[in-house]
């Protein structure tokens, strides 16, 4: 068998792709005790299942959590190919250090996945967005001292199995939810109260109304006595503000609510 450079992995669809990564495949086990095992426990095949996760340069892949797409893949001279469904979706921009702005996808399988010999390539030159030159906002304006910002686009992909489905296990988009969680440099003081409601921008990521609803790692020492201060909050989508209806947009598409104007 030869040995290959790390190098020669391709993935078909998606450009800009930093990596990717078939995390499990295989039936589910399902442990038996029967009269004949005695003290031993054995295990049968049951549903075949697998997930899998992609990081890239950019705002986003071009599919969104809930969509379904073809997934193919290419390590050496081989690769994984099989329906997939996306469960989640992130984005981030960590201004220390200036780190270029990168996205990260979880999936699911839609069905069973094959490996086959493939041969795929990129060529598209990579999308690389440092964090001065990204469009953060929130509440219309850019923030102060922001060290680094993460929204995360979920869906809660609803799993099953018939007749129908050949022995894999296949799935349909469920619940969509959004979260947020944004660090800040600064003297200790909240930039934003718990209870809060404001709108995060992201490239052409537009979400509102977002509640700060936890303060995260809040506090110090002596051991931290090299860093600068931060404070992290988390939030979450909350739908409305008040009677005015918020939305939830991707750079692909609408997921919900009605786009603001402008």
């Amino acid at each position: 068998m030869p040995v290959i450079g790390g190098w020669k992995y391709s993935l078909d669809q998606f450009t800009h792709v930093g990596e990717w990564e078939i995390e499990t495949y295989g039936p589910e086990q399902i442990a038996l005790t029967t009269e004949s095992t005695g003290q031993v426990q054995i295990s049968v095949d049951g549903v075949i299942d697998w997930q899998g996760t992609v990081t890239g340069f950019g705002y986003s892949p071009h599919v969104d959590p809930g969509d379904t797409f073809t997934f193919t893949g290419q390590v050496g001279n081989y690769g994984p190919s099989g329906p997939a469904i996306v469960s989640r979706s992130t984005v981030q921009v960590n201004y220390e250090g200036n780190r270029p702005v990168q996205w990260a996808m979880e999936f699911a399988g839609n069905g069973d996945l094959t490996i086959a010999s493939r041969t795929l390539e990129d060529t598209t030159p990579p999308e690389v967005i440092p964090a001065s030159s990204a469009v953060v906002k929130i509440n219309d304006a850019v923030p102060t001292d922001l060290a680094s910002v993460i929204l995360t686009l979920s869906n809660e992909v609803i799993g099953y199995s018939s007749t129908s489905t050949s022995g894999a296990r296949k799935r349909i988009a469920g619940r969509f939810n959004a979260a947020a969680r944004l660090t800040f440099y600064g003297e200790g003081n909240l930039p934003y109260s718990i209870g809060s409601l404001i709108a995060l921008q992201i490239g052409d990521w537009k979400i509102f109304p977002l509640k700060i609803v936890n303060l995260a790692s809040y506090g110090g020492g002596g051991e931290k006595a090299d860093q600068p201060v931060t404070v992290n909050l988390l939030a979450t989508f909350v739908g409305w503000d008040g009677n005015t209806k918020g939305y939830i947009i991707t750079p692909n598409k609408t997921i919900w609510g009605t786009p603001p104007s402008g």
